[in-house]
């Protein structure tokens, strides 16, 4: 049993609910420590429900298939996860064995915890396949790895991490004890750390791109998927459409706002799970309410505001050509002509 309700003495009782536990002299709660807070479940699940509405809606309008897959499928996670709490919230009866304790649905806490762990994975997989088309907008030549590089190996890693967070997951779920839940939690912090791992590294090379993006400095030589062989970069394919540029700007600062929230919100989940079911971190809903919820609906919602259907061409468009060969840029000056 998750929580602090787990005694080798005999049957003691308690009938009057809500007391303090006659075993432990405190009032206790199965699973979460305490009974999670009716209006910040519902807050955030209808947070999450209309997010995930709007995402859909703009997916289909700019025809951005992907964010199905990706932001979407985090939004309904998200959505689902907090529908399990209300679930929980709702379920809470009080149960005199063990000295009195308030027991909720088993099955809601399993729904809340698997869903809100794995989530953002999704997330995370919609940020580099944004990013691939972000660099493909201004220009892959400021990149020093091959833009498919963000979506195979980002992605790759994203599902790996997925997998493992899944495993951890299944493996809670079905916990008897106190060690099976803890040895289940440490694999899902396992995913998660691998998560953190690939987002670090996606960090850097999105830093020396918008370094050498601000710099105007391109890369000589570019590490391409196959054969991991580095490759000659043509250094002088030209400036990108002016107007194209400062939309991607836009998207880049939503893609690290994103990135940053939810970094936050990993380096909480791991900690958390790593101190234990019934510590005192994992028993602070004020704390998972700011560092869970709030940090992944932020991540989430930014995108409803810069939409890359918005601040990116569509993905048929050929936004890298260079402006010299598209009659309306003046070579000699360097600048677009009204």
């Amino acid at each position: 049993m998750f929580g602090n309700i787990e005694f080798s003495t005999g049957d003691i009782r308690n009938n009057v609910a809500g007391s303090i536990n006659s075993c432990t002299g405190e009032v206790e709660y199965s699973y979460y420590g305490y009974n999670p807070a009716l209006w910040v479940t519902i807050l955030f699940t209808t947070l999450f429900g209309l997010t995930l509405l709007v995402h859909l809606a703009q997916a289909v309008r700019y025809r951005l298939w992907f964010l199905l897959a990706t932001v979407c499928v985090c939004a309904l996670g998200e959505t689902i996860g907090w529908a399990g709490r209300i679930w929980s919230t709702e379920s809470a009866d009080w149960d005199p064995a063990f000295g009195g304790y308030w027991d909720s649905n088993r099955n809601a806490f399993m729904q809340q915890i698997a869903s809100l762990i794995i989530s953002p994975a999704f997330l995370a997989a919609g940020w580099y396949i944004m990013l691939q088309r972000v660099i493909n907008v201004l220009g892959p030549r400021y990149s020093s790895v091959e833009p498919k590089f963000y979506a195979y190996v980002f992605v790759g890693g994203d599902l790996i991490s997925l997998v493992v967070q899944a495993i951890g997951g299944a493996s809670a779920a079905g916990a008897e004890t106190s060690d099976e839940a803890r040895q289940g939690a440490n694999i899902m912090v396992a995913g998660v750390f691998i998560q953190m791992l690939v987002m670090i590294l996606y960090v850097l090379v999105l830093a020396d791109f918008v370094r050498r993006w601000m710099q105007d400095r391109p890369a000589n030589k570019q590490i391409g998927i196959k054969r991991w062989k580095r490759k000659a970069l043509d250094a002088h394919t030209g400036p990108v459409d002016s107007h194209e540029g400062r939309k991607a700007k836009f998207l880049v600062a939503a893609i690290v706002f994103s990135t940053f929230v939810v970094f936050i919100r990993s380096i909480f989940r791991c900690i958390e799970l790593l101190s234990g079911w019934d510590s005192d971190l994992n028993e602070n809903e004020a704390l998972f309410t700011i560092l869970d919820a709030l940090m992944v609906f932020l991540g989430l919602a930014v995108f409803n505001i810069i939409h890359p259907g918005r601040f990116l061409p569509r993905s048929n468009g050929n936004t890298n050509i260079p402006m010299e060969k598209r009659g309306d840029f003046d070579n000699s000056r360097g600048e677009l002509i009204n």
